[in-house]
């Protein structure tokens, strides 16, 4: 990729765009159970790192670690906040990668488990504030770009917000004509909609429509919700019918802003009241910026 070159910085390893205003060529990224997976090299060995505008950390899997029995050098110790509870976990230094088609050393990666070994590592909100990053989901393809190269903030068509504790990007939606709430805008998830239990009592959904178990897994543990279908969602100038939405079985909580936080309180008014995910994203192509709380979406162009 002649447009990236390997920059440290924070301790973390980035990709930094060569130029003032700059865009990269497209990359293709395959799509596991609607999570964004780019080919990546941990110790020389193949697998994936998975690009998630949910998470505010970047992480290393431990089933990875433990089906090829890697020494890591752990640092600090930490306690993560995942959707059903929490863990003592440590961080993890000096991890030679090669990914974005550049070697880099990666430190202070929270050791989680994020599904099967060959889900390597987690690039969160700390590479993405770097750069406006544009996800073609029908074509499985992304980009990055400068903040010089397109003014968002002048045609951003989704009313987003950057939360003020965790800095994750907040999305407001309107569920049914019928409560407008503000979800966190998650690449990371493979669901449609997440809402708490309250929205959905609150408006008589769980009477109204037909409810199923289905397990859901949080980095932590995994916990049984409850599914409907909710008939339509605006999202900004579109809107989507039928679209999955899970709430926690009755009694059970669960965190938001995951994976490692329970910043729902966003300042003033806002309360973050869920999440949205792969099942909506899926048909757009989103032009999302962390850092400053903006977005676009669009349709592909045919």
């Amino acid at each position: 990729m002649k447009y990236l070159r390997n920059i440290l910085a924070l301790g973390l390893a980035f990709v930094s765009l060569s130029s003032t205003a700059a865009i990269t060529e497209w990359i293709e990224f395959s799509r596991d159970s609607g999570h964004i997976r780019l080919p990546c090299k941990i110790a020389g060995i193949d697998g994936y790192a998975i690009i998630d505008s949910g998470a505010n950390t970047n992480a290393i899997n431990r089933a990875f670690i433990t089906k090829y029995d890697l020494e890591v050098d752990k640092g600090m110790p930490i306690i993560m906040d995942g959707a059903f509870g929490e863990q003592r976990t440590s961080l993890v230094n000096n991890i030679q990668a090669h990914v974005f088609s550049t070697d880099a050393e990666l430190d202070q990666l929270a050791l989680l488990s994020i599904g099967p070994p060959e889900n390597q590592i987690i690039l969160g909100h700390s590479f993405l504030e770097r750069f406006i990053v544009q996800f073609d989901y029908p074509n499985s393809r992304m980009r990055l770009m400068t903040r010089e190269h397109v003014d968002l903030k002048s045609v951003a068509n989704l009313d987003t917000r950057s939360n003020k504790g965790s800095k994750l990007p907040i999305v407001k939606v309107s569920m049914n004509n019928e409560e407008d709430a503000w979800l966190l805008l998650d690449t990371g998830n493979n669901g449609g909609v997440i809402i708490k239990r309250g929205i959905a009592e609150h408006n008589d959904w769980l009477d109204r429509f037909e409810l199923s178990d289905v397990e859901y897994s949080g980095v932590n543990k995994t916990s049984v919700m409850q599914e409907f279908v909710l008939p339509s969602i605006q999202f900004g100038p579109f809107e989507l019918s039928d679209v999955p939405t899970l709430v926690p079985s009755k009694g059970s909580k669960i965190n938001l802003m995951r994976p490692n936080g329970t910043m729902d309180r966003l300042g003033r008014s806002r309360k973050v009241q869920g999440i949205i995910g792969y099942d909506v994203l899926k048909h757009f192509v989103l032009t999302l910026d962390v850092k400053y709380g903006r977005a676009h979406i669009a349709l592909p162009a045919a």
